[in-house]
């Protein structure tokens, strides 16, 4: 007896039909699915070497980038260098002195502060000035001695009080820094350092200087090593920038430290009794006023650790050269 095989339903058979068909059409896509794997693979390797060659351009990068860094610390060595030199500062001590020692100072009753000083400069203001007292009006105010914890300190006049902005200019005088009691060894050290700088040359040298500006509110400070280098060609620009407030220069100073610096020029003309080394003079003036109702610039002697009594009947004529230049210097600035 044969058997008929049964009629299946159309939908059954159109899903088997189906079924067959994606059988058959798998392996191709399984196929196509590893050639887009290499081709993956492939796009794979291309990237890892662009981003070698990236990584080499990197380096090569950075080492043009460190030698930039070279060039920008060898940049920020000359300005740390020249901030020693010359650096701003917000606000400086009203009472201490442009060049002085950092600590030399205390404040004392008002208008008046303490200086701490060697036994030389002690004997100066104790003894010296009561068998000297002609050169005591170009000194600041003496108010006596007093001893705290083993130093010695002298009561002086604080020059910066009648000032709300001090700006303050210290300038060595005289041809040597060597006093006459000087160590030999120390000595030729010191005559060294003169022979480099304008107190061999002319006489004086700019210690330090503090400068108030207007424009910006702020002390610009020039120090030592900045002094140092100016030279006989460069010293009417250097004294230029005490009298420079940012908005334009002082010249209207002038006059009265004319009239002040040759009373002192005077004095040294006519008296034969003392020598002064290493001694300084002061300028100070109000930076932040003008006018007939601003306080009066001011010139002092400063700085008496090495002054000798004259024994040869001559004069101070270190000092007497140093102060004729810086005359002669600051008379240059008038237009």
């Amino acid at each position: 007896m044969s058997s008929k095989k049964k009629a299946e339903p159309a939908d059954v058979k159109e899903k088997k039909e189906s079924k067959e068909k994606k059988e058959k059409k798998e392996p191709k896509e399984k196929k196509e699915d590893k050639k887009d794997k290499k081709s993956d693979s492939k796009d794979k390797k291309g990237d890892s070497k662009e981003k070698k060659g990236d990584s080499k351009k990197s380096h090569d990068n950075g080492k043009s980038h460190d030698n930039g860094k070279k060039a920008d610390n060898g940049d920020h060595k000359k300005k740390a260098e020249d901030s020693k030199e010359h650096k701003e500062e917000k606000k400086g001590e009203g009472f201490s002195q442009a060049g002085g020692h950092e600590g030399a100072f205390l404040k004392a009753a008002e208008g008046r502060i303490m200086k701490k000083v060697s036994k030389n400069e002690f004997t100066f203001y104790s003894e010296t000035l009561k068998h000297f007292p002609q050169v005591k009006p170009y000194l600041p105010g003496f108010y006596g001695t007093e001893a705290r914890d083993g130093n010695n300190y002298v009561v002086l006049e604080d020059l910066t009080a009648p000032y709300k902005k001090p700006c303050i200019l210290d300038v060595k005088i005289g041809l040597t820094s060597v006093g006459e009691d000087a160590d030999p060894q120390k000595a030729e050290a010191m005559r060294k350092k003169d022979m480099g700088t304008t107190t061999h040359t002319l006489g004086i040298r700019i210690t330090a200087m503090k400068v108030y500006k207007k424009k910006t509110g702020e002390y610009v400070s020039y120090g030592k090593p900045w002094g140092k280098k100016v030279t006989p060609e460069t010293m009417v620009a250097s004294l230029r920038e005490f009298f420079d407030n940012g908005e334009k220069v002082r010249i209207d100073l002038l006059s009265a430290y004319m009239e002040q610096l040759k009373e002192v020029q005077k004095h040294f003309n006519d008296q034969h009794y003392l020598r002064f080394y290493s001694s300084s003079l002061l300028f100070l003036y109000d930076g932040d006023s003008e006018g007939p109702n601003a306080p009066r610039p001011n010139v002092k002697m400063i700085d008496f650790a090495h002054v000798h009594e004259i024994k040869d009947k001559g004069r101070d004529e270190g000092y007497i050269t140093g102060l004729k230049n810086l005359i002669e210097h600051l008379e240059k600035m008038k237009p």
